[in-house]
């Protein structure tokens, strides 16, 4: 297999694999709000194994790809680039505001009293 051929199925690759991540994401982002549970779940998982394996075909892309000619040899990156964007800004959404708003209150924990007090007094003061 030539290098050109490497390099447009490790592209084809790229693409496939970022916008699985994606596809992942979403499906945390368009489902209905869940309570945060230990247990990440499949999708995660899935995000994951796309996330690593995204990393040597990205090597692979880079070293074979034709540098006479950069920006023609780095234009097949740009879809993986903003699928991957797209799916870590979800992720931290997901993660960080649907999440929390769908996990109930706790009351607030009860005054320390006795030593801790004292602890807590000498720490602030």
């Amino acid at each position: 297999m030539r290098a050109q051929q490497i390099n447009r199925v490790s592209g084809k690759v790229a693409i496939l694999l970022s916008l699985i991540a994606l596809l992942c994401v979403a499906s945390g982002y368009f489902g209905p709000p869940q309570p945060c549970a230990q247990d990440e779940g499949s999708a995660a998982h899935i995000f994951q194994i796309s996330i690593v394996a995204l990393a040597p075909t990205i090597l692979v892309f880079l070293a074979t790809a034709d540098w006479k000619q950069p920006w023609r040899s780095a234009r097949p990156l740009a879809v993986p680039a903003a699928a991957l964007l797209l799916a870590f800004g979800t992720l931290y959404y997901v993660e960080h505001y649907q999440c929390s708003a769908a996990q109930p209150r706790v009351s607030p924990a009860t005054p320390p009293s006795g030593a801790a007090k004292n602890f807590a007094l000498i720490l602030y003061e």
